[in-house]
């Protein structure tokens, strides 16, 4: 990792946040945190909470540019550039940072040529700035070499294992594990996990609660709690999120280290952020939650 002059970080002013009077904004479960308003993010795809540097969370454009951006969750400014000099044209749709403050990328999207590399970079979380970092590259393989479409990647911080959900428009998703040790020498190769129940459709992002009790992944509309400890079972509590008036086109969801709640976000311009209620002691969302 090197700083760099020649990449000027463009720093959005942090102005007042002014909550939307719509039902979302009244709903005690969930409340507006800020907007990105910088137009360098124009379609932020993922979300990962920072582990080193409280109140900042990474955010990537859904794509191919390689850039993953710090921002203020409570104001929504961009504070951080880093752009990964060996990254390959892919597709970047998930992200989270383990306890050893390391950002896992997860360029696993499915707009690439069918015969494109899958791969996870990883990098240790860098000083807020501009940067260009030379990250770890770990190629991923699917055996038969289906075109999955993953915009989600379940990293438990406690355990360290790793899990991809693959995005399908109907059926029941599958739930895919990583090896334990990935290497940087030849292909890592995914397994399929048995799940107990069908998984959703159409989900977007993901996320371990910071005690890596439960999984909670969403679509566009809900979110849902995942139970590793019972062959992954859907737990029957249902999360509603923020609806398509706030946030208009909803990606991506990160818990926070408290684990009371987590972050989802929209892409477009600009791009609100939401938090959203959710104790991890019981997997629910707490009554009366949201401030």
């Amino acid at each position: 990792m090197r700083g760099i002059a020649a990449m000027p970080i463009v720093l959005t002013l942090a102005l007042p946040v002014v909550l939307p009077l719509t039902a979302a904004a009244a709903d005690p479960d969930y409340w507006q945190a800020s907007r990105i308003t910088n137009g360098a993010i124009d379609e932020s795809s993922s979300l990962a909470i920072s582990t080193k540097y409280p109140g900042i969370a990474y955010t990537a454009n859904d794509g191919s540019e390689g850039i993953i951006y710090a921002v203020e969750i409570a104001t929504g400014r961009v504070v951080g550039r880093n752009l990964i000099d060996n990254f390959k044209v892919g597709d970047v749709e998930a992200m989270a940072v383990d306890r050893q403050n390391r950002i896992w990328v997860a360029d696993l999207g499915a707009q690439r040529s069918s015969s494109s590399v899958r791969a996870l970079y990883m990098f240790p979380e860098p000083p807020l700035g501009t940067h260009r970092i030379d990250a770890n590259r770990y190629t991923v393989y699917y055996p038969g070499r289906p075109n999955y479409d993953v915009e989600t990647f379940l990293l438990n911080p406690v355990t360290g294992h790793k899990f991809l959900v693959t995005k399908v428009n109907s059926g029941s998703a599958k739930l895919l594990a990583l090896p334990a040790v990935l290497t940087k020498d030849h292909a890592n190769v995914t397994s399929e996990v048995h799940v107990s129940d069908d998984l959703p459709q159409h989900i977007s992002d993901g996320s371990f609660t910071p005690n890596g009790r439960w999984a909670v992944i969403r679509n566009n509309k809900k979110a849902f709690v995942l139970d590793p400890a019972s062959e992954w079972a859907v737990d029957s509590t249902t999360v509603h999120l923020p609806d398509s008036s706030v946030l208009p086109n909803p990606e991506s969801l990160s818990f926070d280290p408290d684990g009371m709640k987590f972050l989802v976000g929209t892409e477009g311009t600009p791009s609100p952020l939401w938090w959203v209620s959710f104790d991890q002691e019981t997997g629910t969302v707490p009554s009366g939650g949201g401030l």
